[in-house]
Formats: C-alpha cells, structure tokens, sequence
C-alpha cells in the first residue's frame, strides 16, 4: 500500500490530475449554487467540464501501471465529489 502510494505521489500527471478535479469542483459547487446564471457562469461550467476531461487525461497519460491509475482516478473521483459537497454547503 506504501509503496502505491509512493507511485502515485511521485507522478506528476496524476498530481496534475488531482488538481484539475479538485478545481473542477470548486468551479462546479459555485456554478451549481448561483440564482441567476448568466452567460459568465456558463463559461465557468464549460471550464468545469474541461476541467474534469484534463483530469482524465492526466491520469490516462501517467506512466504508471494499470492498476495504479485506477486507484488514483478512484482517489481523485472520491475526493473531488468531497471537495464538491463541502463547498456546496458554504455557497
């Protein structure tokens, strides 16, 4: 377990994929929480949605094994919804 761990905190895709799904919750909990959206806050959705494609990528193109990758997608997919629900509370 240490050892994965140690993988997955040492490749830069999957570290930049961390953060491209927590941003994309950040982005999505603030656009999900507005009264009146306008055309700024379907841009910012837009960019939520990219957001969450370039973290997918990132862990697509991580070089690290299989079964890694689908441990950190999970990881990152569990802690983005995280992310999502407690800033969704503050708005």
């Amino acid at each position: 377990m240490n050892d994965q761990l140690q993988r997955i905190s040492g490749d830069s895709d999957l570290i930049r994929g961390l953060g491209c799904g927590v941003l994309a919750a950040l982005i999505m909990s603030y656009v999900g929480n507005v009264e009146k959206p306008g055309l700024l806050h379907v841009w910012l959705a837009l960019a939520g949605v990219v957001a969450i494609v370039g973290a997918y990528l990132s862990i697509a193109q991580s070089k690290v094994e299989p079964d890694v990758k689908g441990m950190a997608g999970l990881g990152i997919g569990i802690v983005s919804i995280a992310c999502f629900l407690l800033l969704s509370r503050l708005y």
